[in-house]
């Protein structure tokens, strides 16, 4: 015989009460969705086509590098002009002792 506590719904406060030690799953959530989402991610950019005219690509590639090297060889004069100032001081402090 079934008595009344069994049949009746449990109240807001006893369900709370039995799921309050299983935070695992909600605390899961977030980070395996974001697993799914990178995933995907991962999935499109590997799925993307080859392109076959890649030549304006190469062409913007080429004058990047060309800028990377003319600040590049305008950095290198510059050190290069401390270093000779430096070398023309300690030789002058040197000629002073």
């Amino acid at each position: 015989m079934e008595t009344s506590s069994e049949t009746e719904p449990k109240s807001d406060l006893e369900m709370d009460s039995n799921h309050s030690g299983d935070t695992s799953s909600q605390e899961d959530a977030p980070r395996k969705v974001s697993q799914r989402r990178h995933h995907r991610r991962s999935q499109t950019i590997r799925e993307q086509p080859k392109r076959v005219n890649n030549q304006e690509d190469e062409e913007v590639t080429h004058q990047k590098f060309e800028i990377f090297m003319a600040e590049m060889v305008s950095t290198m004069k510059t050190m290069n002009q401390q270093i000779v100032n430096m070398k023309q001081k300690m030789d002058n402090d040197q000629q002073l002792n």
